[in-house]
C-alpha cells in the first residue's frame, strides 16, 4: 500500500483531507487519505452512504478498490451494487415522504385517530412498513421507529424512555410461528426478534411491495400485546 501520509506536509494534511472529501468523484487513492487522527476518508459512514446512493458504476468500482486495499478482499462488486440498490431505494422513499408531508401541510389535513395516538403523521412512516406499524399499534404495542435499518435490513422498535433509558420489552412474549419462519426462509429472509424490536435482513433485491408484504406477514403473526 502506498504511504499517503508522506505525500502531504503534516500541517496541511487535514486541509487536503477536507478538500478531497468534497470532490464529486472519489478515487480509491482519495478514499485512502487519512485525517489527523489517522482515520481513512473511506471510513466516513455518511460519505460512503452518499457514494452508494449517488455514485455511478465507476465510483462503485473505486469503492471496491478501496475496500480491497483495506483488507476487505472478500467483497465483490455485486456486494457493493446490492448495498447501492437499497441505499437508492431508501433515498427515493425519503424524498417521496418529504414531498407527501409538504403536500399535506399545504392542505392542512387534520390528524387521524391513529396519528393522535401514535404521535406521528402517517407520511412520516416509510410506506413499506406503514400498515405494519398501524397493525402493531392496534394490537397494543407502542412503536417508536421503523423502516430501513442500514441498507439491507428493516426494523420496527418499541418506545424508549428518554430519561431513564428503559425500553418497552413487549416483544419478549412473541415467538414467531413455524408457518411464518418457513415462509420467510423460502424468501431468503432472516428474522431477528428482540424484546424491544423486530428486524429482518434481506439477501436479495426486492421491491417496496415485497418488503411491505414481509412486514405485514410478520405483524399478522404477532399476538396482541400483554402489556
Amino acid at each position: 500500500m502506498l504511504n499517503y501520509e508522506s505525500k502531504t506536509p503534516e500541517k496541511s494534511k487535514q486541509e487536503e483531507f477536507n478538500r478531497v472529501k468534497n470532490q464529486s468523484f472519489l478515487t480509491a487513492e482519495n478514499l485512502l487519505l487519512k485525517d489527523d487522527d489517522g482515520d481513512y476518508l473511506g471510513g466516513d459512514a455518511d460519505l460512503i452512504d452518499q457514494l452508494l446512493t449517488y455514485g455511478d458504476k465507476a465510483q462503485l468500482q473505486e469503492l471496491l478498490k478501496y475496500l480491497h486495499a483495506t483488507n476487505h478482499t472478500e467483497v465483490v462488486i455485486a456486494d457493493i451494487e446490492f448495498e447501492a440498490y437499497y441505499a437508492r431505494m431508501r433515498n427515493e422513499v425519503h424524498e417521496e415522504m418529504d414531498l407527501s408531508r409538504r403536500t399535506r401541510d399545504l392542505a392542512s389535513v387534520p390528524k387521524s385517530d391513529f396519528e393522535e395516538k401514535a404521535g406521528i403523521l402517517i407520511e412520516e412512516i416509510e410506506p413499506q412498513v406503514r400498515q405494519a406499524v398501524i397493525n402493531l399499534n392496534d394490537k397494543g404495542y407502542k412503536t417508536q421507529g421503523s423502516g430501513f435499518y442500514g441498507h439491507t435490513s428493516q426494523q420496527i422498535y418499541l418506545s424508549r424512555d428518554s430519561d431513564t433509558g428503559k425500553i418497552d420489552d413487549a416483544f419478549s412474549n412473541y415467538y414467531p410461528s413455524d408457518e411464518l419462519l418457513e415462509w420467510l426462509e423460502a424468501k431468503n429472509i432472516e428474522l431477528e426478534v428482540k424484546p424491544d424490536s423486530i428486524t429482518y435482513n434481506i439477501k436479495e433485491k426486492l421491491n417496496l411491495a415485497e418488503l411491505e408484504e414481509i412486514w405485514n406477514k410478520i405483524t399478522n403473526d404477532v399476538p396482541l400485546s400483554k402489556k
